[in-house]
């Protein structure tokens, strides 16, 4: 495969996103794929949607690796501020990064997903997941919360942000992070890992 920007040989793979599903995907080579992933994008200018210290982000970006020269376990995604120009990524496990590709594809698969089948089983419960919410940073991980409502009931439940976003991705359920977490240098590298 080749680099669809300069036609060396490609050893990532861009999924693009809009309303979480994915639109497109692309073959680069490891320099382009630091540029897409790290530079200043145009972005829809508003007032960014907030409920107290939280930010509201969506799925703009899924990240895998095809070939690599040194063995990685991991891929990561892009969260795109609502209404805003702040990204940030979130680093995921192969297997998670496999689970959210197939969540975000416009057809389903003929048995539900884990993710699928836990909001199945909330549904039927009389829960709604209110919203996730990526609230921790510690030691170079993320933490994340479902917050869900049943019948009046509110409680958060600790999660893994790639089991979170799938779960949200499967709920249709908004994404929100912590102020405090958000990258401050929009056209600076997003990193941080989370599993």
């Amino acid at each position: 495969m080749q680099c669809y920007f300069c036609g060396l040989k490609a050893t990532q793979q861009l999924f693009f996103i809009a309303a979480r599903q994915i639109t497109r995907e692309t073959q680069v080579c490891a320099d382009h794929a630091v540029t897409l992933l790290q530079r200043e994008q145009p972005r829809p200018q508003g007032e960014p949607f907030t409920e107290g210290r939280l930010v509201q982000f969506e799925i703009e970006q899924l990240h895998r690796m095809l070939i690599s020269t040194k063995p990685s376990d991991s891929d990561c995604i892009i969260l795109q501020e609502s209404g805003g120009t702040r990204r940030m990524q979130v680093t995921l496990g192969r297997c998670e990064a496999s689970t959210l590709e197939r969540l975000l594809q416009p057809q389903r698969t003929p048995r539900p997903l884990t993710p699928e089948a836990f909001a199945r089983t909330l549904h039927s419960l009389g829960g709604k997941l209110v919203h996730i919410a990526i609230t921790q940073l510690l030691q170079g991980t993320y933490f994340a919360v479902l917050r869900i409502n049943q019948n009046g009931r509110r409680f958060e439940i600790d999660l893994r942000p790639s089991d979170a976003l799938a779960v949200a991705v499967s709920c249709q359920a908004p994404i929100f992070v912590l102020v405090s977490l958000i990258p401050a240098d929009v056209g600076g590298d997003p990193t941080a890992a989370s599993r």
